[in-house]
């Protein structure tokens, strides 16, 4: 697929809008990504198809080390897995490379097929992805992955994957806002996946009725990691 210069420099000018503007988290490196993005929009510039266009801003878009960043093109192909299982991955290389599910949210596509954190990818459609290569997906397909639980099974698993959404975003299966549970008698623990709605009404709803649910604790963890923060643009 064909890209025009035109076409990329308005994409370009578009991203680097949104990050400037839009973007938040207090872990990303930002500093790293603005020289980064400076030094290598030639380079942008310069590719010479749609998908190594996709590909060098995905690389550039990885020094903000921001796990919830991606870009991908309107088809639903090669999409991160964040949107498209709602779960990440942590990379590891011990004992050899290989991606770890590391945030798999409740009521998302990873967790519907019994996908747990801990669990090894080992394969997409019989295709072996060790790191350095990003798992990806193609939305609106019926994908093959085969998994390493964390007591050495293996386990095939087929995953319809949702299409990508008329607008062109990614889709965004409805997994469970807010969900909790007891680590001990007295702690309770509350995991907060994303935050709905723009004016916080409904997670404020959640988010009760998951404290309602541990009472009574004496103390409480709050776990933010993997969320998605969800814009609309």
């Amino acid at each position: 697929m064909s890209i025009t210069q035109q076409q990329i420099t308005g994409i370009l000018d578009r991203i680097q809008h949104h990050i400037e503007t839009r973007f938040f988290n207090p872990l990303a490196d930002i500093a790293n990504w603005t020289k980064a993005w400076k030094e290598q929009r030639d380079w942008l510039l310069a590719s010479a198809s749609a998908a190594e266009f996709e590909q060098r801003v995905n690389a550039v878009l990885a020094t903000l080390k921001s796990s919830h960043v991606a870009f991908f093109h309107v088809s639903g192909n090669r999409v991160p897995a964040p949107y498209a299982l709602n779960a990440t991955f942590l990379r590891a290389e011990e004992p050899e490379p290989q991606w770890l599910f590391l945030d798999v949210l409740e009521g998302g596509v990873a967790h519907m097929s019994g996908i747990q954190p801990g669990d090894v990818l080992l394969s997409v459609n019989g295709a072996r992805i060790v790191p350095p290569e990003a798992p990806r997906f193609d939305l609106g397909a019926s994908t093959e992955i085969l998994v390493r639980s964390r007591d050495g099974a293996e386990r095939s698993i087929a995953i319809a994957l949702p299409p990508p959404t008329t607008k062109g975003r990614p889709p965004m299966v409805e997994v469970k806002a807010v969900h909790s549970r007891k680590l001990t008698a007295d702690i309770g623990y509350v995991r907060v996946a994303y935050f709905p709605g723009n004016a916080g009404d409904r997670f404020a709803i959640a988010y009760e009725q998951a404290l309602t649910a541990l009472s009574p604790c004496k103390g409480l963890v709050i776990d933010l990691r993997g969320n998605i923060i969800r814009s609309r643009h």
